[in-house]
């Protein structure tokens, strides 16, 4: 049985304090603004410590985990296409990976890798002050991979009896949505009708890759009839910073949460696992934002 914790007790603390090196792993990862976010939150906790983005690809995965701990990596995040497949690999989890069924982030205790999630905390940090001033919760979450599993567990946490619909194009959600109905409403509804009653839902969440540069000119609804002032839409693709998702939905009324807040809050989450201490939220989600406003004023010269 895998032994399951909220994080490591016995990390190596010396190891720890010699080996400052931290990384990305996905593919691609060239669109990550990441590496300019914790380097900001490294200099504001006076760290002398490195970042680096690893692009993966899927059938190299197994070999990159074992050479980053040989070369002394501390810590990795883990994005698209990783999460799930990382967290079938790792000996052990904490208990918010293990119900969220998927790893975004490892800790390197000087035997193994401890896989973990952040997006759960993540994500709730970035709509909590929104979430909580509605009476009725009806969410239509679009995506089924590691993204849309800790949104999910995030609102059985901190929002039991919430009423979510999640569509896919793949179908998968069938095989993880069940233990999840003791604490939500929680139905799966296929790709082809997620326009139906797009007006009954207080909140819809793009948790696909879909609208991600480069492909900036695709939306995961291609009718947007149905939204309105009153929703909230939120967007966790964060390049571009305005998904085509969100300009319709603004266009509509319906007030939008780009998803820098998101890599933010979980980029803290990892830093607070890596290294037991406080994270400069404030900083890194500015250094995020600069990052990206950069290279939207570069690109349209």
């Amino acid at each position: 049985m895998v032994e399951t914790r909220e994080r490591p007790l016995n990390k190596n603390q010396e190891y720890a304090s010699a080996a400052r090196l931290f990384g990305l792993i996905g593919y691609p990862v060239a669109h990550s603004v990441s590496p300019q976010m914790m380097s900001a939150a490294f200099t504001a906790m006076s760290i002398k410590a490195y970042y680096v983005p690893y692009p993966v690809h899927p059938e190299r995965l197994e070999d990159a985990l074992k050479g980053l701990a040989a070369a002394g990596c501390l810590g990795l995040n883990v994005t698209i296409p990783h999460k799930e497949s990382v967290f079938a690999r790792v000996s052990e989890r904490t208990e918010i990976a293990q119900k969220a069924g998927a790893v975004n982030t490892l800790l390197w205790d000087g035997m193994q890798w401890i896989g973990h999630n952040t997006d759960v905390d993540g994500w709730w940090s970035s709509v909590k002050s929104d979430f909580s001033i509605q009476e009725t919760k009806r969410v239509l979450l679009l995506g089924a991979g590691g993204a849309a599993r800790a949104i999910v567990t995030a609102l059985a946490k901190y929002a039991p009896g919430t009423r979510v619909q999640i569509t896919s194009p793949s179908g998968k959600a069938v095989n993880w949505i069940h233990p999840f109905s003791r604490h939500l409403e929680v139905n799966f509804v296929s790709w082809a009708n997620r326009h139906q009653d797009l007006d009954s839902y207080e909140w819809i969440i793009n948790a696909t890759p879909v609208g991600m540069w480069p492909n900036i000119d695709e939306s995961p609804l291609e009718q947007i009839d149905g939204l309105h002032a009153g929703q909230i839409v939120q967007d966790i693709v964060y390049r571009p910073l305005q998904t085509k998702f969100l300009l319709d939905a603004k266009k509509q009324g319906a007030k939008v949460l780009d998803g820098v807040t998101m890599l933010a809050g979980q980029g803290a989450e990892s830093l607070q696992f890596w290294l037991s201490a406080p994270a400069p939220l404030l900083e890194m989600e500015t250094a995020a934002r600069q990052a990206l406003l950069s290279d939207n004023s570069r690109s349209s010269k």
